[in-house]
């Protein structure tokens, strides 16, 4: 019965936050801004967007990432 009133109470799955695991990811074990920022275009995300749904990039990551981002505007 417990398991019925978790279930009515859940939220759905934000689908972004598939997306930004990639963009970290990339990040993280590719050091591959210029993919991570296409991606980011792609999906019509904010730099916003990507830090609310991770916590797992620090701040010299997500300087580099708005820097590939805004060149390509």
């Amino acid at each position: 019965m417990s398991y019925l009133k978790n279930l009515a109470n859940s939220q759905p799955k934000d689908p972004l936050i598939d997306v930004v695991y990639e963009i970290t990811n990339c990040i993280k074990t590719k050091k591959d801004f210029e993919q991570a920022s296409l991606m980011v275009k792609q999906n019509n995300l904010t730099l916003e967007g990507v830090i609310k749904r991770t916590s797992k990039l620090d701040l010299d990551d997500l300087a580099l990432l708005a820097d590939k981002v805004i060149a390509l505007i």
